[in-house]
């Protein structure tokens, strides 16, 4: 299988005091700018980023900002990682845990095909907030699949998020970063008070993030497609793109 769209060439991003440049190795971090929240200082460093990815590869959880909130990463190979997430967060054991990955060819391992609509999507949405449900490849954790064998995935516009991805060259969680029933965190201070230093090995710490909703979530293996929960990308603007096939 082939995903149309896949990233081959480097893209640079920015954050607010760094900008990180993915798609040929390690990430190059420089003054920059990310969103509206320019006043905002980013203290994560290449090191940083690494002493990240080497905590996920050895089994540990981790947080990190994505474009909405800070987010619970761990390796989505490693059922021990996973069952701590759930664990951490007293979520459902039969509510799926989200990936975030770099690429649409990094989705290749968790996803089983490329249905009707999913190129479309992914130029006009991704990198964004747009979470979107496909079908689960056979063998991926349970932890990562709803009942009808989906899997949600998408594609993060924050450098940081990105960064990580990449340096680890898999799939991240991409859960928010609270207990259950609490508001998602927006600072690493946030993250900081809500879990142990046992639960979150490491926060990435890459200033506040923009809040706001959180992503909307696009289920494409039903025909018409469904939004299964509303969020930053409006039903108006996928209902405009959707016509286009």
């Amino acid at each position: 299988m082939v995903f149309a769209g896949t990233r081959t060439t480097p893209v640079t991003l920015a954050a607010d005091n760094l900008t990180v440049k993915v798609g040929d190795g390690k990430p190059e971090l420089k003054a920059g700018t990310f969103g509206r929240r320019d006043r905002v200082q980013r203290t994560a460093s290449r090191e940083d980023v690494d002493r990240a990815a080497a905590a996920v590869l050895a089994g540990e959880v981790v947080a990190y900002p994505t474009e909405t909130f800070y987010a619970l990463g761990a390796d989505p190979r490693d059922a021990r990682a996973l069952e701590d997430i759930i664990a951490m967060k007293g979520r459902d054991a039969g509510k799926p845990l989200l990936l975030i990955a770099d690429s649409m060819a990094m989705l290749q391992e968790w996803v089983e095909a490329e249905p009707a609509g999913l190129e479309l999507v992914a130029q006009h949405f991704w990198p964004g907030p747009l979470t979107v449900v496909l079908r689960a490849r056979a063998g991926v954790h349970k932890a990562l699949v709803g009942p009808e064998g989906t899997i949600a995935v998408r594609l993060s516009p924050h450098p940081l998020a990105l960064a990580l991805v990449q340096r680890c060259a898999v799939a991240l969680t991409g859960t928010s970063a609270n207990r259950a029933g609490e508001p998602p965190p927006c600072t690493a201070n946030q993250v900081r008070a809500a879990f142990s230093l046992q639960e979150v090995g490491e926060i990435l710490d890459g200033g506040e993030t923009p809040g706001g909703p959180p992503s909307t979530l696009l289920d494409l293996t039903v025909e018409p497609y469904r939004i299964l929960r509303s969020g930053a990308v409006d039903q108006e603007r996928i209902a405009a793109v959707m016509r286009l096939l």
